[in-house]
C-alpha cells in the first residue's frame, strides 16, 4: 500500500481517489467517511502507526497546512514511542545491574572483564582483594597480574590462552598464583 511506501494519503474524496479504493468495501460509506488525511509513522524502517484525519460531514481539501499539522503529529508520536522504548531499555539495565551487584557481591570468585582492543582490564569483582590478595584498584593501576602473582610453571599457559582471547573471543583456564608468598 501507499503507506507502506512512505507516501502520504490525501484524499479530498474516498471513494474516488486511487490511494484509498482498497477500503471501499463498505468502511468508508459504512462509517460516512468522506475525505481523509493519512500520515504514516515509521519505526525501526517499519511502518509502525498511522496518524488519520476523516471527516464525515463534507469534503475536504486538505492543504498543506493540515498536512505539515498532521506530520508534526507524527513526529511527537514517534517520539513518544521511541522515549518509552528508551525509559524501558533503561529499567532493563538498572535490574540487570542491580542482578551483577548481587551476584558479584556474593560470588566467591575473582572474574574481569579485558579490553581486546585497549589490551587492558577494565572491570575485575572486589573479591580480587580476598582471593588476589590484590585490590581492584591496584589491580587496574599496574595491569600486568599475571607476570606478578601467576606463578612461573603456568604463565606459558596463561599466554597461549590470552592468543585464544584474540582468536576466539574467549577462554578458560585454570591456574595457580601466589599471594604473598604463599601457593
Amino acid at each position: 500500500s501507499s503507506l507502506k511506501a512512505g507516501d502520504i494519503i490525501c484524499a479530498e474524496n474516498v471513494l474516488e481517489n486511487k490511494q484509498t479504493k482498497e477500503f471501499n468495501s463498505g468502511y468508508f460509506q459504512k462509517n460516512n467517511i468522506k475525505s481523509l488525511l493519512d500520515v504514516p509513522i515509521f519505526v525501526n524502517g517499519k511502518l509502525g502507526f498511522v496518524i488519520s484525519c476523516k471527516t464525515t460531514t463534507k469534503h475536504k481539501n486538505w492543504d498543506n497546512e493540515d498536512i505539515v499539522y498532521l506530520k508534526a503529529i507524527a513526529d511527537i508520536v514517534l517520539i513518544s514511542f521511541e522515549n518509552g522504548k528508551r525509559k524501558a531499555a533503561e529499567k532493563l539495565i538498572i535490574e540487570n545491574e542491580n542482578i551483577f551487584r548481587q551476584i558479584n557481591e556474593t560470588i566467591e570468585s575473582v572474574f574481569w572483564l579485558y579490553d581486546q582492543i585497549d589490551h587492558k582490564v577494565i572491570y575485575i569483582s572486589p573479591s580480587s582483594e580476598k582471593i588476589l590478595g590484590i585490590s581492584p584498584e591496584k589491580f587496574y593501576k599496574t595491569n600486568d597480574f599475571w607476570k606478578y602473582y601467576v606463578i612461573n610453571d603456568d604463565k606459558a599457559k596463561i599466554f597461549q590462552k590470552h592468543e585464544d582471547l584474540v582468536t576466539q573471543g574467549y577462554y578458560e583456564v585454570e591456574y595457580r598464583i601466589l599471594k604473598g608468598n604463599e601457593l
